[in-house]
This record gives C-alpha cells, sequence and structure tokens, in this order.
C-alpha cells in the first residue's frame, strides 16, 4: 500500500492602474488667407493663440477685402464655440458706407453670419452662436471668414468725381470665444 500527501500553493498578483489627466480647451489660430479687389494691402497680426488684428490698407470706392482666419482646436476635449468677438474697428474715414459680413464654419457648416456696418463695431461686438454647433471635436477646424466692403453711398462729393475716389484704411480685432462642450 502506498500512501502519501499533497500540498500546492500559489500566489497571483494582479496590479490595477489608474491614471488621470486634466482635460484641456485650446483653440489656436493656425492660418489666414486673403483675397481683395482695389485694395493695396490686407494683413492680420496674430496678437495671441485666439485675437488677430485685421489691417486693410488703402481700400477703395468698390472695393472687398476677404479675410479668412483658421483656428485648430488643439486640446484634449471638443470645444463649443460661444461667439465672435469683433472690437476696435475703425476706418480713416466713418462717412463712408463700409459693412462686414462676419461668417463662421465648423465641419464645413455654417454656424452664424452676421452684417454690419463698420461705425456699429467701433465698440465691442459679441455674435451670439445660440447653441447651433454640437461642438468641434480635437484636431477639428474653426473657420471665420470676414468680408470687408467698402461701396458708394452718394453722399459723398468725391464719389460724384470719378477722378478723386478716395481711400479707406480699416482695422478691427476678431477673437472667438469658446468653452468646454457640455459644460454646463
Amino acid at each position: 500500500m502506498l500512501s502519501g500527501v499533497a500540498y500546492a500553493q500559489w500566489i497571483e498578483a494582479i496590479d490595477i492602474v489608474i491614471s488621470t489627466k486634466t482635460a484641456n480647451t485650446d483653440l489656436v489660430a493656425v492660418s489666414f488667407s486673403e483675397n481683395s479687389k482695389l485694395t493695396d494691402n490686407v494683413n492680420v497680426d496674430i496678437l495671441s493663440k485666439t485675437k488677430g488684428v485685421v489691417k486693410i490698407s488703402s481700400i477703395q470706392q468698390g472695393g472687398y477685402a476677404t479675410i479668412r482666419i483658421i483656428f485648430e482646436n488643439t486640446g484634449t476635449i471638443p470645444i463649443k464655440v460661444d461667439g465672435i468677438n469683433i472690437s476696435d474697428a475703425s476706418s480713416s474715414d466713418s462717412s463712408k458706407s463700409i459693412s462686414a459680413e462676419i461668417c463662421a464654419y465648423a465641419n464645413e457648416k455654417r454656424i452664424v453670419k452676421k452684417i454690419y456696418k463698420l461705425d456699429k463695431l467701433e465698440s465691442e461686438t459679441t455674435i451670439e452662436m445660440n447653441n447651433k454647433l454640437s461642438g468641434i471635436p480635437v484636431g477639428q477646424e474653426l473657420v471665420l471668414v470676414v468680408e470687408i466692403s467698402y461701396k458708394d453711398n452718394g453722399n459723398d462729393k468725391a464719389s460724384k468725381n470719378k477722378n478723386e475716389l478716395k481711400s479707406q484704411d480699416i482695422t478691427f480685432t476678431i477673437s472667438p470665444e469658446y468653452s468646454r462642450f457640455n459644460e454646463g
């Protein structure tokens, strides 16, 4: 007869690793382009990640300048555009008929379009979004398009004499306001 005792023991370790990361919202101006007619120069100076100063030199009656500024969501979570700020708008002669059409596009869809006379934008103006946007995912773009046009309003003596057309210098500051998507 054979008898015996068996004994076994084992240890298994389970490691649980938890890592956390702070959510980051960041919108950065990545490029700008312009298309113009009857202007000497159009320039955008990027002052900070989301603030640009647009300068249009010597726009003549009948002229226009279309400025396109592209911002990218470089954060770690989607963002919501709350509004577009326009401030410090000025021209060398405020009696002229200068208008600004402002459009914003996200995910290739227009989310806002507003038209203003330049003299109405001298103080700070915020264009509200009214919750039309579901959010801009990480890596996606917000595109702001501003078209400035200088039309003859018929009240200027120089406009009646085509040989004496006056030109305008126009400046304004533009910046989007944004927050975390789904933020209460």
